[in-house]
């Protein structure tokens, strides 16, 4: 979100399940909102289960790192899929950094179709791009 918040994004909203982590968010947040880079100052964080967190309306770009498997990807994704169908004329991006599991996940679903996949040289993870179809 601090990285996030260097660019002019109307709104920044995390998402973390755990009330302990997004206060340290939040505190990290504080202690950062007076840096000269930042361009997004309406920067929140919510503790909310990513499954069913309250989508917020207009284009999105969803920034995930690996955060988690299986069933509760493929349930937040299909999340993801149902806040487009609200809003049909929304645009949906997915940025997934270090995607072990999950780009196949992706693949899979047909809600979402990769744009850009890149491997920074000389780390050993990888960031893809999806965009909702």
């Amino acid at each position: 979100m601090l990285v996030g918040s260097e660019y002019p994004f109307k709104a920044i909203t995390g998402v973390e399940l755990s009330e302990r982590s997004a206060q340290i968010a939040r505190n990290n947040l504080f202690r950062s909102s007076s840096r000269a880079e930042t361009r997004c100052t309406a920067v929140e964080v919510h503790c909310e289960n990513a499954v069913d967190f309250t989508v917020p309306q207009g284009n999105l770009l969803v920034t995930m790192y690996n955060p988690f498997f299986g069933q509760t990807f493929q349930q937040c994704i299909e999340h993801l899929h149902h806040a487009a169908q609200v809003q049909p004329a929304r645009k949906i991006w997915l940025a997934y950094i270090n995607p072990w599991l999950g780009d196949s996940t992706l693949e899979q679903s047909g809600y979402f179709q990769r744009v850009q996949r890149h491997r920074p040289i000389p780390r050993n993870w990888t960031w893809s791009l999806w965009q909702h179809v």
